[in-house]
């Protein structure tokens, strides 16, 4: 049975376009969530950060779900590490349910990790995708991205952070996004001030096949409903910034995000499940979704055994 969502009942919910935490208490129904990770710290005009990710996924929640949720910048909130010459990959954005810790993420965007040596060409890692991309090589080793299962090579991160870059013999190396697993630090040689940069943080959205490490707080209530969606930041996503009610000129997509992260939800109260058979639409099993009673209840039987054209 092929379960369909009508993604025009969508309304938005929230944007969190602020970098921080804030948390809310769920209506039941189903939600649409989208993250943006931080596009990472520029060195200068010349050394820009790598740019961040998207996910996006529906979900589940019931009545007296407590959602916090966690939006990343460049400037070490959300798991960016700190480069050797001082700024910050970016931080991954996510949604917890339940707690606000690292085990009871959901959804993850993963942040860019940031250059190394100061110049024009990319030495930095985008953020995640299922995985970050790796910092480029140039003296010294680079960071590698974030993966499903953990961090990227180099100076390694771990759960939720990127590793640091280095400061040594007069080199400074990037450090890596954050994420589901962040990036890997560059590090350096011992040479001059032409180092690696660092890895991009690896995406995430729970379901029945991710990957869960020990400690993970897994409840199948909380899987992705619907087909997830993780794009790395050298690839194309919604603009985080796009507002249809607009009369500015706007692109309503973008190549990796370029700013801080974001955060957002959208909500069903009511949701209809459709059968498709032989190209019309059978409606057996109808249901209304009561925010009161926090579950699908069936509709008449004269309403399910109607055919819809």
């Amino acid at each position: 049975m092929a379960v369909t969502i009508n993604y025009n009942l969508f309304r938005v919910l929230a944007e969190y376009n602020t970098s921080g935490a804030y948390s809310f208490q769920a209506r039941p129904g189903i939600y649409k969530i989208e993250c943006w990770g931080s596009a990472a710290a520029a060195r200068s005009s010349t050394g820009l950060g790598g740019r961040g990710g998207y996910a996006c996924a529906v979900f589940r929640f019931k009545i007296g779900d407590k959602i916090f949720v966690k939006v990343g910048d460049n400037n070490g909130v959300n798991g960016g590490g700190r480069a050797g010459w001082g700024g910050y990959g970016g931080g991954a954005s996510d949604v917890r349910v339940g707690a606000d810790t690292l085990n009871n993420r959901i959804i993850v965007a993963g942040g860019g990790g940031t250059c190394g040596y100061n110049t024009s060409v990319d030495y930095y890692g985008y953020g995640g995708g299922l995985s970050g991309g790796n910092g480029i090589s140039r003296c010294g080793s680079p960071g590698l991205g974030g993966t499903q299962s953990g961090s990227g090579g180099g100076v390694p991160g771990g759960f939720g952070y990127g590793g640091y870059g280095m400061a040594a013999w007069g080199g400074y190396s990037g450090g890596g996004g954050g994420g589901w697993y962040g990036g890997g630090g560059g590090s350096v040689d011992s040479s001059a001030d032409d180092d690696s940069g660092g890895g991009g943080g690896a995406g995430y959205v729970l379901s029945g096949t991710s990957y869960k490490p020990s400690g993970y707080i897994d409840d199948s209530y909380y899987y992705c409903i619907d087909t997830p969606m993780l794009i790395a930041g050298n690839l194309t996503m919604p603009n985080p910034n796009y507002d249809s009610q607009s009369n500015a000129i706007q692109a309503e997509t973008v190549v990796g995000n370029p700013g801080i992260g974001k955060v957002k939800i959208s909500y069903i109260p009511q949701a209809l499940y459709f059968i498709k058979h032989d190209e019309k639409l059978y409606i057996p099993n109808k249901y209304f979704f009561s925010e009161y009673y926090g579950k699908f209840i069936p509709l008449t039987e004269e309403d399910a055994s109607k055919v819809y054209n």
